[in-house]
């Protein structure tokens, strides 16, 4: 049997109905319109007072870093920029506060918790302790770093570090681990008072002599 033909009158009634619909459409739209128009305006007014109060915040923020020598050595520190360099320098100036730089990572909150469990300690999600606008910057930082360095390209120690973590485990878990790298360089560099080296190794403790 041979499928029927769809009905003309149907297929006009069909398109008058979209037509309908349409113009049904325009009309809410016109009637919308000047309202959406003063909303949109107020918003456009709000977002560019915004804008202005933000770029006044940075050039305040980069007149300040400019006269800050700490900040300065920071911001040498893969994904510390000026930003995160001045906040780290003006909130912990002094690295004595803190034993070590794993006590400074994990006073941001950025070590795992430990759990015990069967005699066998595993590690889980990281504390949060700490300042949470430091640590969620510096997640940024070290997000954007890992951007950059698993394309391959890169041949510095922190590249083959992070790719090799990357091989094995999600991004967001290299990226808080990275962080973590980021925080305990950055206590590093407080305490020797130097500039960020890409190539610094820690010297070794001695080992302790046998009671």
């Amino acid at each position: 049997m041979e499928a029927s033909k769809p009905d003309k009158a149907a297929l006009e009634g069909e398109e008058k109905g979209e037509e309908g619909a349409v113009e049904k459409a325009k009309v809410a739209a016109v009637r919308l319109a000047p309202a959406m128009l003063i909303a949109m305006r107020r918003l456009v007014a709000v977002l560019e007072l915004l804008n202005e109060e933000i770029a006044a915040l940075d050039a305040a923020i980069g007149e300040a870093f400019k006269s800050n020598e700490l900040a300065k050595r920071l911001a040498g520190i893969p994904g510390v920029g000026v930003l995160i360099a001045s906040l780290i320098a003006n909130l912990y100036p002094d690295p004595r506060v803190f034993s070590g730089a794993r006590e400074f990572a994990a006073y941001l909150g950025l070590v795992p918790r430990q759990r015990s469990t069967g005699g066998k300690t595993r590690l889980g999600h990281i504390s949060k302790m700490g300042n949470r606008n430091v640590r969620s910057l510096l997640f940024q930082g070290a997000t954007a770093v890992l951007w950059r360095l698993r394309d391959g390209k890169a041949n510095s120690a922190l590249a083959v570090w992070a790719r090799k973590l990357l091989a094995k485990k999600p991004f967001r878990l290299v990226a808080v681990a990275l962080a973590n790298k980021i925080a305990r360089t950055i206590w590093g560099v407080m305490a020797r008072g130097e500039s960020y080296e890409p190539n610094f190794k820690p010297a070794m403790r001695p080992a302790r002599a046998a009671a």
